[in-house]
């Protein structure tokens, strides 16, 4: 658990914990603000409306039984990490936010138990991927 304590960190510093919410790195994964662990594993980082900033970072794809990454509503830069399709466990990908930018991956088809898809952003630009069409499970797409 140290070594995902540790990424934990890192992805957070990464983004500039400026929020509200961004509690005490010190304490246990388990008690962090937003950060669901079961099994040991990271399941679920939602972390809205916390006023993160800075880029999303491609060693958030270690996170591999993620089922939940909420991080809308934050002042996030850059574009998706390509990482984001190491998730096979996904089932929401909620990243919404203006200063978000660039194409979606065309890798987002790995995503295959993804339910909601909300990357809302005027900013992402280019037609959505094909491999889009793979994602069986999505029933929502914003």
């Amino acid at each position: 658990m140290l070594k995902k304590k540790r990424l934990l960190i890192y992805i957070i510093l990464q983004m500039v914990t400026t929020g509200k919410k961004s509690g005490d790195l010190t304490t246990p994964v388990s008690n962090w603000y937003g950060v669901t662990i079961e099994n040991d594993n990271v399941i679920a980082i939602k972390l809205m409306f916390n006023n993160f900033s800075g880029e999303i970072p491609d060693e958030i794809g270690e996170l591999t039984k993620l089922e939940n990454l909420t991080l809308s509503s934050n002042q996030l830069t850059g574009k998706l990490p390509a990482s984001i399709s190491n998730f096979s466990n996904l089932r929401t990908l909620s990243i919404f936010g203006y200063r978000l930018f660039g194409a979606i991956p065309n890798n987002i088809g790995n995503l295959s138990n993804l339910e909601e898809l909300i990357l809302a952003n005027k900013s992402f630009y280019g037609q959505l991927p094909n491999s889009i069409t793979k994602l069986d499970n999505l029933n929502t797409l914003f």
